[in-house]
């Protein structure tokens, strides 16, 4: 067992240096080390190969700046050289081993591979042991709702998605700050178009060769599909939840129910309702809500679909160029899911009037619906940019928003149409825009 212990904290060994730890990083590291300091236990929840790991060491990294490196304790619970061990007996030998003084912090990955881990880790928080937890695990166990309930108040929660733009930019080694944020538009707007394309998992951003890219996404795309919810859930219907998976994947931003998809994969519309549950919990497709004030009205209508990333859809639509402007709305979905983690008071939605008249996205925080944002790739044209504007002053009419938005791909201004004032922006402007 010990060295397994030394081989996952190599902090331990007396000739280690931080800079052995070669890591990219991540933004919601700064949001996640504050946290250090309080008591609740720290998920870590996201897509498969979105860098969950990877980040447990970039926090790691930056706690070995202020403790002892024998007070941290890393393990990947996938490692079958410790599958034989209880998390008691393991915490027990890491003690004996290296005599911690004080709080020490553990760090759990793949917690789910450990028997009856919930028992264990609830028993430490209650106790009076010094020890901050941190924990990534299967979605399907973190997010379980018996979990929920026995950590009620004792858990905090982030979510990890695929790289955001500017960390892609960091992955890259392109470096813009204010100063040069002008005159390296052009080189950002290049690299946007390889980020829409390819998507943002950490591995594909650093592969340069365009064939093992494409196999790289279409390898995420089964693994996901297939080990995190075929296998998972031992769906019998696999075949026909494959051609659900391909059929949303060439749909991206567009409406769908499970009432009209049920008749396409030969599903009953229960059926296909408990797989956009499943498709949910495993991050690889999300469903927005059209806007109403009651929950019975929301689910009356149609759902919008967007995928965890567009490099996945891409790798298996082949429609990249003729959906661009789907491509963008998609991108622009989850950017606000990713500052929506950050902000648990932030609600996405998206809006249609009996008119067919369509608000992108629909930004509420508490009681009160604080930004209406329009994505539109080709605002040039008078006739589309006509029908965007015209869809905003009903939503805007509505709502009471004055806040609102149209991201484009170029187009830069600010307009004012009777009562409203509209701000256009640059989706790479926008991306990189901290709000």
């Amino acid at each position: 067992m010990r060295e397994s212990l030394l081989f996952w904290n190599p902090w331990w060994r007396p000739d280690f240096n931080t800079t052995k730890l070669d890591l990219k990083d991540r933004l919601i590291k700064n949001a996640i080390m504050p946290l250090f300091e309080r008591k609740e236990i720290l998920t870590i929840t996201g897509v498969r190969r979105a860098g969950k790991t990877r980040l447990l060491f970039l926090l790691i990294k930056d706690l070995l700046n202020e403790i002892d490196a024998k007070n941290i304790l890393y393990l990947n619970l996938e490692d079958e050289t410790l599958s034989p061990y209880s998390l008691e007996e393991l915490y027990k030998q890491y003690k004996a081993f290296m005599k911690p003084k004080g709080k020490v912090f553990l760090f759990f990955d793949e917690i789910q591979n450990v028997e009856a881990w919930e028992k264990w880790v609830r028993k430490m928080y209650d106790s009076f042991a010094e020890v901050k937890i941190t924990l990534t695990g299967s979605n399907s166990v973190l997010t379980k709702q018996e979990y929920a309930s026995l950590f009620t108040g004792r858990m905090l929660n982030f979510e990890l998605y695929p790289l955001s733009f500017e960390e892609f930019l960091g992955f890259k080694k392109f470096i813009i700050d204010k100063f040069t944020f002008v005159e390296k538009q052009e080189e950002v707007k290049e690299l946007l178009r390889e980020y829409l394309l390819y998507g943002g998992f950490p591995e594909v951003a650093l592969e340069n060769d365009v064939t093992k890219k494409i196999l790289l996404m279409k390898n995420y795309f089964e693994t996901i599909r297939d080990k995190d919810i075929i296998k998972q859930f031992k769906l019998k219907e696999y075949k026909k939840f494959e051609r659900l998976t391909f059929f949303l994947s060439s749909n991206l931003a567009k409406e769908v129910s499970a009432k009209g998809l049920a008749g396409i994969v030969k599903l009953s519309p229960s059926v296909v309702n408990n797989y956009f549950d499943l498709l949910e919990m495993a991050y690889f497709f999300f469903f927005l809500n059209h806007f109403a004030y009651s929950i019975k009205s929301q689910i009356t209508f149609p759902r919008k679909c967007y995928c965890v990333d567009t490099g996945l859809s891409n790798a298996v639509s082949f429609k990249f160029s003729e959906n661009l402007g789907r491509v963008y709305e998609n991108t622009v979905f989850l950017e606000l899911k990713r500052r929506q983690s950050l902000n648990p008071m932030t609600e996405i939605y998206y809006w249609k009037n009996p008119q067919q008249q369509e608000v992108d996205f629909v930004i509420k925080q508490g009681l009160k619906v604080n930004q209406l944002v329009q994505v539109c790739y080709n605002i040039n044209d008078l006739k589309t940019k006509k029908r965007e504007i015209r869809a905003l002053k009903k939503a805007h009419k509505e709502f009471k928003c004055r806040n609102i938005l149209i991201i484009t791909e170029d187009y830069e201004a600010e307009e004012k149409i009777d009562t409203m004032k509209i701000k256009f922006m640059p989706l790479w402007k926008w991306l990189l825009t901290t709000e």
